[in-house]
């Protein structure tokens, strides 16, 4: 099991969608089984102690519906409906599921939802209080990096590639919340998978940047925000 594992429960008025869920969330490292419920009323009391971080919860159920639940589980709980009618996956959506799995569930399935959603309950890169670092998961430890020392953030598909004075670093991660982490009055975003150091541009054009020897196209989703940091900001830092 990880150091830190996501705290999970299970809601379902059928036992052996329970005992299936247990066994998925038992043989995966990263979740902690926090127990197993037949109906959501059951449940409230471990949800209300805190320590419940993700529910695994069925829809249609007697009483208390899963729709309904998720309306008054605290904030900082969340929740993946699992049921057999896919015509409910809308609601669970406007009430912010995290995913809707549809049954019967396969391991496969389960296990690409919560790799999904380990990334953004665990994100794997953390801004330091200091302001001039963060930490990143990579290669099961945490690394502190100066973000100064970062030339090019690059999106390759469920992971980051972060180009720094040291070395490349890869994390497992979205660009989203990398960005989130980043002072934006050092980086800009110039394309969907790319994120530069300003102060590493070495030269820029109007369809690229060139970072480190790194040939970066700008896209037109990002000029503007190329141009109105440049207007405020002409060339400074620019080499």
């Amino acid at each position: 099991m990880s150091d830190n594992p996501i705290k999970c429960i299970v809601i379902d008025d059928e036992p052996l969608a329970v005992s299936l869920f247990e066994a998925y969330i038992t043989k995966t490292s990263f979740l902690k089984y926090m127990g197993g419920f037949t109906n959501a009323a059951q449940a409230k009391e471990i949800i209300s102690e805190g320590e419940v971080e993700l529910i695994f919860s069925d829809i249609q159920m007697p009483g208390l519906s899963g729709i309904e639940l998720a309306q008054i589980i605290p904030e900082k709980c969340s929740i993946v409906f699992v049921t057999a009618y896919d015509c409910y996956a809308l609601k669970g959506f406007q009430v912010n599921a995290l995913d809707y799995l549809l049954k019967p569930v396969s391991y496969q399935d389960f296990l690409k939802s919560c790799n999904k959603i380990r990334r953004y309950l665990r994100p794997a890169v953390v801004a330091n209080n200091d302001g001039e670092s963060i930490r990143v998961r990579a290669d099961r430890q945490d690394l502190f990096i100066n973000v100064s020392d970062i030339y090019i953030v690059e999106a390759l598909k469920d992971y980051m590639l972060l180009r720094t004075k040291e070395g490349n670093v890869i994390t497992n991660c979205t660009l989203k919340q990398l960005k989130s982490q980043l002072p934006e009055s050092l980086f800009i975003q110039v394309h969907r998978s790319y994120i530069v150091n300003k102060r590493k541009i070495s030269a820029i054009s109007s369809s690229s940047v060139t970072v480190q020897n790194k040939e970066i196209p700008i896209s037109n989703t990002y000029r503007a925000d190329i141009k109105n940091w440049l207007d405020k900001d002409p060339l400074n830092g620019i080499c």
